[in-house]
């Protein structure tokens, strides 16, 4: 017999603390995780399947957790990361985001011949 999804019960009703799994639909996928059929440029679905967004009373959004069977990436907010300093926290969402905006940058300015 199966066993059911794990849940998280830190969340107390009414203290502004909660967690909940969501399936991701393209709105709430991140940019460099979306992705597009080759041929017609629609979206197809996201990298990673689910997330956890998690409040924190007193903060608010703390983290998402993107999640699939073969891993996780977590953004953190800037209040997370102020408390978590000195902490490990995952890489991964700010590594993909870092390679995707830089593969996502304009091109520089071309000056053209002899200009500078």
């Amino acid at each position: 017999m199966g066993r059911p999804f794990p849940t998280c019960d830190f969340a107390d009703s009414g203290n502004g603390t909660s967690s909940e799994n969501e399936y991701i639909v393209q709105g709430t996928c991140p940019e460099m995780y979306k992705q597009f059929h080759p041929t017609n440029d629609r979206y197809l679905r996201c990298t990673y399947r689910w997330r956890i967004p998690v409040y924190i009373d007193g903060y608010g959004l703390w983290e998402i957790v993107y999640w699939d069977t073969f891993g996780t990436s977590t953004w953190y907010s800037d209040a997370a990361r102020e408390n978590l300093e000195g902490q490990p926290l995952d890489p991964r969402y700010d590594e993909d985001q870092a390679a995707w905006d830089k593969a996502h940058q304009p091109p520089p300015d071309d000056p053209g011949p002899g200009g500078s």
